[in-house]
């Protein structure tokens, strides 16, 4: 029994950089290829409108720290309204639709961020130093080293997210007038806050929803990640009209 210690400690660990090991090349494998998604947190319907209404004025704005193309999100999502009957006006006045948007920001996350559903797995690496404490004898260090080299494997192989969260504000001509209240609270660089109630009239019906787009690939690279990010924030505020 003495002799058959050893080996079936050896096998574990050999199992341990095994499982490492398949575990980084089963990612690398899964998540070979590009993959790009989008959610909005609430669904915006429009109203159906006759073809010499269809104008929207676009304003798009990017207060992220990172450098985005507005400009050219602007035209490809005119682009992409004039496919669907719309037309792009430059006078907010002359427009029935209204279209805001501010790019909040953009940045690497991981998968319980990105998407805020699942529970994060757990690493080769922790399931290499779980079992050195378990042992309790001086075969610990192999384990030890298992979990190095996963480590070292999950190096070489990462599982990289981006996102992008924008916010959107469409406003919808009415037919008749719109009553509507708005509070904003204003700070006064102490603990009290100054609140600010506005109540009036408007023209619009105002609606407001969020995007978050999500790219996700093997060892992704941002200059990769932000203009398919940018692509598919596009296409989702267009699928609103």
């Amino acid at each position: 029994m003495k002799t058959m210690k050893p080996l079936i400690i050896a096998l574990s660990l050999t199992g341990i950089v095994t499982l490492n090991g398949c575990s980084t090349v089963g990612t690398a494998i899964e998540k070979r290829n590009l993959s790009v998604q989008s959610k909005m947190s609430n669904s915006v319907f429009l109203e159906p409108v006759s073809n010499d209404k269809k104008t929207v004025y676009i304003q798009i704005r990017n207060s992220s720290d990172q450098s985005i193309d507005t400009q050219a999100m602007n035209q490809q999502l005119a682009k992409t309204l004039q496919s669907k009957g719309y037309r792009a006006v430059n006078d907010p006045a002359q427009a029935n639709y209204v279209l805001q948007q501010n790019i909040l920001s953009v940045k690497e996350t991981n998968k319980d961020d990105a998407y805020n559903s699942m529970d994060a797995g757990f690493g080769g690496a922790t399931a290499g130093v779980l079992m050195a404490g378990s042992t309790g004898n001086n075969y610990a260090g192999g384990a030890l080293l298992g979990a190095v080299a996963g480590i070292a494997a999950d190096a070489l192989v990462k599982d990289v997210y981006f996102n992008l969260v924008s916010d959107i504000q469409i406003k919808e001509k009415a037919k008749g007038k719109v009553n509507y209240t708005t509070q904003a609270n204003a700070g006064s660089g102490t603990s009290m806050n100054t609140r600010q109630t506005i109540s009036g009239q408007s023209d619009y019906l105002t609606h407001s929803t969020r995007i978050v787009a999500v790219a996700n690939q093997v060892n992704l690279a941002f200059d990769e990640a932000k203009p398919m990010l940018e692509d598919k924030l596009v296409k989702s505020v267009a699928g609103i009209f």
